[in-house]
């Protein structure tokens, strides 16, 4: 079996672990700006230009499967119109060979303007996939639901990531730096409280790039040991970014609408390095990953959850259901009947 990956917005990592994933049923190929490394990429030029799903089209003709990990979820204008006639296009003429993993649950339930044709392509999809329970609930309530499955995004490494010492002390504050998406005035205010109730002086390790200043985030300076990088961290770089962090917090904005409507990829980086996360309440609606992560709803309960996860290491167990072999298992059949 031929296996085709497309990502419209280019999420590198998130095509490497689906290449993982996706490895046992067929020979991968990727549709994509930016190739992932030992794989061809087949389309450079046509990636973010409006023909994108016209393309797909035709490229799709010589593959059993082909898997859209993001589809055009966020239109706009003239440009946003386009995309979402050839996603619907594409989606009818190549039916039961597609599998499409839906990040935002929103514009793909909506029955107002164009994403009324989103809606109409996802119901023509072979197998819809969703990186939580949460998220697929919500989409199956709102629309057909034949074939679904939880696939997550990332999977535990094959080797644990170890812990480096003196971690206990040092947390992950996960995603590119932006203050629009994430709290950091509760994580200041949670730190500083720390730091001078209870002597503790973190290190914060801002896993992902601070590309555009940012004077919330800066603030974090006065309560912890702020370590960052100003470009997009490569894998070993992250990882050893990672080696040195006890647990991770990830602070999202309620109005980003994680929980039901997307999910977040703080769960998935978790999963992926064996790494206990602190995270707010909504992000993780019916709890479905209690097993390894710690919520809050204020900074008091903020601060409680960084001294419960202070010097205690990680039960490597909780990670066993998100498996690959495991997630394999479940896709194979529905992978066979589509």
């Amino acid at each position: 079996m031929r296996v085709l990956i497309s990502d419209f917005y280019n999420h590198v990592n998130c095509m490497n672990s689906a290449v993982q994933l996706y490895s046992k049923f067929g020979d991968i190929d990727l549709h994509a700006p930016k190739g992932c490394d030992g794989y061809h990429d087949i389309n450079t030029l046509t990636s973010y230009s409006l023909i994108f799903y016209f393309d797909l089209i035709i490229k799709a003709i010589r593959y059993e499967k082909v898997v859209i990990l993001t589809g055009p979820e966020h239109l706009k204008g003239l440009r946003g119109l386009i995309y979402a006639i050839s996603f619907y296009i594409f989606a009818y003429i190549h039916k039961r060979k597609l599998i499409l993993n839906i990040r935002t649950v929103d514009s793909y339930v909506r029955r107002k303007g164009i994403y009324k044709l989103l809606k109409a392509a996802s119901n023509n999809m072979g197998l819809l996939t969703f990186e939580s329970d949460a998220c697929k609930k919500e989409y199956c309530t709102q629309n057909k639901c034949k074939n679904a499955l939880v696939t997550y995004i990332y999977y535990p490494s094959v080797e644990r990531v170890t812990f480096l010492p003196g971690c206990e002390t040092t947390i992950g504050l996960l995603g590119m730096v932006n203050s629009k998406k994430r709290d950091y005035k509760i994580v200041y205010d949670a730190l500083n409280y720390i730091l001078y109730n209870k002597g503790i002086k973190f290190t914060v390790y801002a896993i992902g790039a601070y590309r555009e200043k940012d004077c919330i985030f800066e603030s974090l300076k006065e309560v912890c040991n702020l370590v960052y990088v100003e470009h997009f961290l490569s894998e070993n770089e992250m990882l050893e970014m990672v080696k040195n962090c006890g647990f991770f917090i990830s602070p999202n904005k309620a109005e980003m609408r994680y929980g039901y409507s997307k999910g977040t990829g703080a769960f998935g980086d978790a999963i992926k390095y064996n790494r206990k996360l602190i995270v707010p309440s909504f992000t993780d609606p019916i709890k479905e990953f209690s097993s390894f992560s710690s919520y809050y709803n204020n900074v008091n309960e903020l601060v409680s959850s960084i001294l419960s996860n202070y010097k205690k290491q990680d039960d490597n167990s909780v990670f066993e259901k998100y498996e690959l072999a495991e997630i394999q298992k479940r896709l194979s059949g529905l992978i066979v009947k589509g």
